[in-house]
């Protein structure tokens, strides 16, 4: 049975049969595994992290049915994770035996090119994802009675061939240039880390130099090393019950960790998804974070993130939240000061990195003369206007080759072009992705 019909795409040169994914591969789930049936040793389990890179194994000492095991060739498909990134094909390389884990198809291939099918299903995971699948926020599934009625543009075996053949060099060329764009923007980030500590530390024009700081080096001459508890306050955060949520103006804006993203070029964060009124604020017990504020993430992956934001307008702060208000000095001083500090350095033991206020308060701090912070402050905000300049230009070009890497793998398995006389380089012009 055959359709001509391809939801995602353009449609197919009409040589060519459209078929349900079922007709193509056999999808078989992987193994439940418990707990008792992970051991130290044993065979290798494949879990969706393990698709994207990480060679962080399971073990399983059991021996499973031979349906459950993966070799090098195989083709995955991670039916529930993240859109974009864990959710979709994979063709699995590694040498050796493994066993698959739950939430993931071994796609069994039967009479056609396993590389050609891998190709095909990275075109129609985006409509996979748009149309078929559900979960979470954040999360998607797809059945397996989903996923097998997909259809798939099936041209002939050698030209399925010279499909993937086409598409292994070409997005590999895309890859790189992705890679050495990424690479350029690491550099760009430790360039300005590089420049944001040398403001902070003495130099070789320095006529001698002053105390040490433990965890930036030796100071200028004429600085001090409070600890922030002696020149600062702290305010903590405040419960955000869900029927205060929602409103969008007010006299506070309520900032979680989450709007971090909403700060300006330079960290100055003036704004949140959610405001209140004095009314509310004073309900909640809510203490009110002065401007000129730092704000810094208390706990969990955000804390090791080593954001820093300056508040524009007092606010209130979401209890993952906390506030430095120091008695003097520019803020921005303190801000790019405070972001060189590493408090994952600093955390509490235990399964979800926190941080209190007692041990940010005990750090010194290098305290330049007021004149010398507002020339710090412009000089690092100068840089990091330039950075973000920077990194705006290098990320529209990332997603640009994103773009076209999509849309050449769309065009080349519904057969808009000939692969053997076209060229990735300018082929995807005029395709939509």
């Amino acid at each position: 049975m055959t359709t001509s019909r391809l939801p995602y795409g353009e449609s197919p040169p009409d040589s060519w049969d459209v078929v349900p994914l079922k007709y193509l591969a056999t999808l078989t789930n992987g193994y439940v595994f418990n707990s008792a049936d992970r051991t130290d040793a044993g065979t290798p389990i494949i879990r969706i992290e393990n698709l994207n890179g990480s060679r962080n194994f399971n073990h399983s000492g059991s021996t499973l049915h031979g349906r459950y095991s993966v070799k090098s060739g195989d083709l995955l498909f991670s039916w529930s994770g993240n859109p974009g990134t864990s959710f979709g094909p994979y063709l699995w390389d590694e040498p050796g035996n493994y066993y698959l884990n739950q939430h993931i198809f071994n796609v069994g291939v039967s009479g056609c090119d396993v590389r050609w099918l891998y190709w095909s299903l990275k075109a129609a995971t985006h409509w996979i994802e748009r149309e078929l699948t559900s979960g979470m926020i954040g999360m998607v599934h797809v059945t397996k009675e989903e996923l097998s009625a997909v259809p798939i543009p099936v041209p002939p075996v050698e030209l399925q061939r010279r499909i993937a053949d086409f598409l292994d060099a070409e997005t590999a060329r895309i890859d790189r240039m992705m890679r050495l764009r990424n690479e350029q923007l690491r550099l760009w980030n430790m360039r300005h880390q590089s420049v944001l500590h040398s403001q902070f530390v003495a130099n070789s024009t320095d006529n001698g130099a002053g105390q040490d700081s433990t965890w930036l080096g030796r100071l200028p001459l004429g600085w001090t090393v409070p600890t922030i508890g002696r020149i600062a306050r702290f305010t903590m955060g405040t419960t955000f019950p869900h029927e205060y949520q929602g409103r969008s103006q007010g006299d506070y804006p309520f900032i979680k960790v989450g709007d971090f993203r909403l700060a300006d070029e330079v960290d100055n964060l003036g704004t949140a998804e959610n405001w209140i009124s004095r009314d509310v604020a004073h309900t909640l017990g809510a203490r009110i974070v002065p401007a000129g504020s730092v704000l810094y993430a208390r706990v969990g992956a955000a804390l090791l993130l080593n954001r820093r934001r300056v508040t524009t307008c007092p606010s209130v702060i979401d209890d993952n939240v906390r506030a430095i208000t120091f008695a003097g000095g520019v803020p921005h001083y303190w801000r790019a000061l405070l972001s060189l500090l590493d408090m994952g350095q600093l955390v509490n033991p235990g399964p979800v990195p926190s941080i209190g206020e007692t041990q940010v308060a005990a750090v010194r701090v290098p305290t330049a003369p007021p004149a010398a912070q507002r020339e710090i402050a412009d000089r690092v905000q100068q840089h990091q206007r330039q950075l973000n300049q920077v990194t705006s230009a290098i990320q529209w070009q990332v997603n640009l080759l994103a773009e076209r890497r999509q849309a050449l793998i769309n065009a080349a398995v519904t057969g808009q072009f000939d692969v053997t006389t076209a060229s990735g380089r300018n082929v995807t012009d005029g395709v939509s992705a």
